[in-house]
């Protein structure tokens, strides 16, 4: 893998465990536009962007990119250890499994998910976009 894509892949996962700045008691999200929902960190000025892509068999996976990066993070709630799938384009790079600390970044996105926050990619359509290792993003049919 490229060392910069590596270094991309890997500060987005440490950003998404993090901790993170609550916006309101109602959701954790500080600003939303389309499908996506931008959570901050203590200590920075820019806002870490995540899509939800949905829920599938009782998991939930949300997706963060950067430059050609993408991770795609996947949890059941209640989320205690979240798995990172990480992606250089469509190339598959690898999985990490991470804590999920109360107050970070990915427990508020998961609290949001868990409280019905998050509107999924492509709402309102009988499809989403999913995302097995090594598969990358695909468009699938609900169930």
């Amino acid at each position: 893998m490229d060392a910069r894509i590596a270094t991309a892949a890997f500060t987005l996962a440490m950003a998404f465990a993090g901790t993170s700045v609550a916006a309101s008691v109602d959701h954790y999200y500080e600003f939303h536009e389309g499908h996506k929902y931008g959570y901050g960190a203590l200590g920075s000025s820019e806002l870490t962007m995540v899509r939800y892509l949905g829920e599938r068999g009782g998991v939930h996976k949300v997706v963060l990119t950067a430059d050609d990066a993408a991770v795609v993070f996947a949890c059941e709630i209640p989320c205690k250890h979240m798995k990172a799938n990480q992606y250089q384009g469509s190339t598959y790079q690898g999985q990490k499994v991470i804590k999920v600390e109360e107050g970070s970044i990915g427990w508020e996105v998961f609290k949001d998910i868990e409280a019905g926050n998050l509107d999924r990619v492509l709402a309102g359509s009988n499809r989403m976009l999913w995302s097995e290792p090594g598969k990358g993003l695909q468009l699938v049919e609900l169930d």
